[in-house]
């Protein structure tokens, strides 16, 4: 991201912006009289001690603090009264990608069965044999000493969806059911079963519960279309955008980078245009 060809880079090189590194927004509100988004910020240095508090304004706002991070303002705003005219689908739609991993081990002494000297390197695969759980495979070889093994992770269309809300002690929850992609994690079993009797690996009989107890794609909790209009503007304000991964309202049975970028710039030529006016 903060490469020089990349976003963070383009735009430090336009001379009109500047990142501010350990600083991070605690709360967000908006003044109607004044038309200003008013943000709370705390500085800290790296391991988090407070150095400073500021508080900045702008007429204009946009979020990319990705699925949880923006989705936990919002929520957190509209219910404490800093933004209070959000509508009833901020926080839904959340979804875990379909996410699941477990860890698959060689099945003989031969260190380089999995691969050898080089990589680490990482295979994606498709298996649409069964059209109503799609899946899509993904293996990250690992070395620990003289062992092989591959971190195996499995992507695809789970069958439930999670909400935030806010609590009587002022905390913004995510709730995400045990069960919601079950359907993706015993396909998914059902595959490793089938290249664990081909003989090429065995992998751990890790339970449902903890195989579906990781995520490394969070999506949704702004919805886009819902939370958003097409051009994601926050429904009930002016000038107030959301541009990552919360907008997306659904699982995209793969690394959802690309299409959030994407999303991003086709949004921003909306965004500009406010902006200027």
């Amino acid at each position: 991201m903060d490469k020089e060809q990349n976003y963070l880079g383009l735009a430090e090189a336009t001379g009109s912006v500047k990142v501010h590194a350990l600083h991070t927004v605690t709360d967000i509100a908006y003044d109607a009289i004044k038309a200003l988004y008013f943000v709370n910020i705390t500085k800290t240095d790296q391991d988090y001690n407070v150095i400073s508090t500021l508080e900045v304004t702008t007429p204009k706002l946009i979020m990319a603090a990705g699925s949880i991070g923006t989705t936990k303002l919002l929520i957190a705003a509209k219910h404490q009264g800093g933004l209070p005219l959000l509508n009833e689908h901020l926080g839904t739609k959340w979804v875990n990608n379909g996410n699941g991993g477990t860890m698959r081990q060689s099945q003989s002494d031969n260190e380089t069965d999995f691969f050898g000297g080089g990589g680490p390197a990482s295979i994606k695969t498709y298996d649409f044999e069964d059209p109503n759980a799609p899946i899509n495979i993904q293996l990250l070889p690992l070395k620990t000493g003289s062992s092989s093994s591959l971190f195996t992770i499995v992507l695809g269309v789970p069958s439930g969806e999670g909400y935030f809300d806010y609590d009587e002690d002022n905390v913004v929850n995510l709730h995400w059911p045990e069960d919601a992609s079950k359907n993706v994690y015993d396909r998914f079993e059902e595959v490793l079963t089938h290249i664990e009797e081909l003989g090429l690996g065995s992998f751990s009989d890790t339970n449902h519960a903890i195989g579906q107890a990781v995520t490394l794609h969070p999506l949704g909790g702004v919805p886009l279309g819902l939370a958003t209009d097409e051009h994601c503007r926050l429904k009930g304000y002016e000038g107030l955008y959301a541009v990552d991964g919360s907008i997306i309202p659904g699982p995209t049975i793969s690394n959802p980078s690309l299409l959030i970028a994407a999303m991003a710039e086709r949004c921003m030529d909306s965004i500009v245009a406010d902006i200027m006016q």
